[in-house]
């Protein structure tokens, strides 16, 4: 099967002209741990991130204009092929679970998200389920003036949490720090940064290893701590966060008001940014009575 030809690269007096697809989704395939591929109504392969052939071992060029249905396994196939054609007509299921070809033999469980594209195609961004969850590397997942884990990396940590192959439940704090207003107006904003940064390292250092502590935007931080699947531990979690987030910082004893917000669930139960949401309106809700306190839900 050929190359369609709007993928041909031009070749003019300077050279090889960039490849459009590539223009188009470079910036996206370098900052997230994520295959994207673009596929049209048949499922064939429009374009290809790197990180396809190299899961694969498919080659790129092989890639380009064969059917992507040919990598799923056989049980899967008919299933996702559905849902693809589905997004053809029209926004339909978000997200796949299947297993994957791998290199080498043997199979790896994915989850793709659709989206839509341009003209009649559908973008599918696609993460590897046996890395979901690993530590946050790259610029998507790191916030570069507080260095703390990104909504992006606490919704991936969140994801392999509440998987099965991952610990199989999660609980999900959420810290709103009240009182940051009044530090851009005193101090500028590079002093909310390190601030957040003090109380994410400080909230951390409470918990345990295998939890992530990262930054939702420039007023909340968020804790995912796998395996917690009681109210229980969540609320002893809750509570210990509360007391450390609330401790004066620096040597002028900066103070600012926490207001926690708390849920948990086992696997299947909830889907990832749900969860998330969850919390965060409780710890809004815990602000809005003045703060300093924390909620179950």
């Amino acid at each position: 099967m050929g190359v369609p030809k709007r993928h041909l690269k031009a070749v003019d007096g300077s050279g090889i002209a960039p490849d459009p697809w590539e223009q188009r989704f470079r910036l996206l395939a370098s900052s997230v741990r994520a295959l994207i591929s673009v596929h049209d109504a048949a499922g064939s392969f429009l374009y290809a991130s790197p990180l396809v052939s190299e899961l694969t071992g498919v080659p790129h060029d092989t890639l380009i204009g064969s059917p992507v249905q040919a990598l799923i396994h056989p049980e899967d196939g008919d299933r996702v092929m559905s849902l693809h054609r589905g997004w053809m007509r029209g926004p339909a299921a978000e997200t796949a679970e299947y297993r994957l070809v791998a290199a080498g033999g043997g199979w790896c469980p994915v989850e793709t998200t659709f989206v839509a594209g341009d003209e009649a195609e559908v973008q599918w961004v696609t993460r590897r389920l046996d890395l979901v969850g690993a530590e946050p590397q790259t610029a998507a997942e790191i916030d570069p003036a507080t260095g703390l884990p990104t909504r992006f990396s606490l919704l991936d940590r969140l994801a392999w949490a509440l998987h099965p192959a991952g610990s199989g439940a999660a609980g999900v704090v959420v810290i709103r720090i009240d009182g940051i207003e009044r530090l851009v107006e005193d101090r500028g904003r590079p002093a909310t940064s390190v601030v957040l940064r003090e109380i994410g390292r400080h909230i951390s250092s409470a918990l345990r290893p295998l939890d992530l502590v990262g930054q939702l935007d420039e007023e909340r931080l968020a804790a995912v701590c796998a395996g917690v699947h009681d109210a229980t531990t969540v609320g002893r979690i809750a509570e210990r966060i509360l007391e450390v987030a609330g401790r004066p910082m620096g040597a002028g004893g900066l103070r600012v008001t926490p207001s926690v917000g708390a849920t948990c669930a086992p696997a299947g139960q909830q889907r990832p940014a749900a969860l998330l949401q969850a919390a965060l309106q409780v710890a809004d809700e815990v602000a809005a009575r003045g703060g300093n306190g924390y909620e179950l839900v």
